[in-house]
């Protein structure tokens, strides 16, 4: 057994019990799948999940490599309701991310 930000997990990587820290009870268990491998579950109304769609757009690249936000990445976060923080926290945690 072993623990994640998500949880506890088995030997197996199975996990044993579900716990969304990074979004407190906004978050799902499409979440945390995208936490262990590259997953493209997404579940609407979850805030974990629309964290994880906003850190895949070309948007948050854009505003990541040129280290500024601009107007459209300002929209997303207002359209989704999240915070740059949790966004960016969404693609630490993204197993797509790290496999790309």
């Amino acid at each position: 057994m072993r623990s994640t930000a998500w949880g506890e997990v088995d030997d197996s990587g199975e996990p044993i019990e579900f716990s969304a820290t990074a979004f407190g009870d906004e978050a799902c268990e499409d979440c945390w799948e995208a936490t262990q491998k590259p997953h493209h579950g997404f579940k609407a109304g979850c805030k974990g999940c629309c964290a994880r769609a906003a850190s895949r757009s070309p948007h948050y690249r854009r505003c990541r490599d040129s280290g500024a936000q601009d107007r459209e990445y300002r929209g997303l976060l207002t359209q989704f309701g999240l915070t740059h923080d949790a966004v960016r926290d969404a693609a630490q945690s993204d197993a797509m991310a790290r496999s790309n």
